[in-house]
């Protein structure tokens, strides 16, 4: 969480689940590390939709089992949900470029 521009460490601060941000190339490897520090857990499941895992589930999946995390079976979405409003996403409303930041 380094390093953090003051908007994303606001919008980190308000959150209510997410507790650790890493944007940078290699990040993925820090996984296992951020898992154990920001949300430990006798074991993990992954979730994610079917473009997400196509892009980092199984090396998601190989870091956590590498690292001596216990995993259940990973859930992969493959539906697109039926009501998605803008504002239930963006809870801290949109910026000044009309995006909505996330945390």
């Amino acid at each position: 969480m380094d390093g953090l521009d003051l908007q994303l460490s606001r919008a980190l601060s308000a959150a209510s689940t997410t507790r650790d941000v890493s944007i940078a190339a290699g990040s993925l490897a820090l996984l296992p590390a951020v898992l154990r520090r920001t949300a430990p857990a006798a074991r993990y499941v992954l979730v994610a939709d079917d473009n997400t895992w196509a892009v980092a589930g199984a090396q998601a999946a190989q870091r956590m089992t590498s690292a001596g995390l216990a995993m259940a079976e990973p859930i992969v979405l493959t539906e697109k949900p039926e009501d998605y409003r803008f504002e239930f996403v963006c809870p801290l409303g949109k910026n000044e470029f009309g995006s909505c930041p996330r945390a």
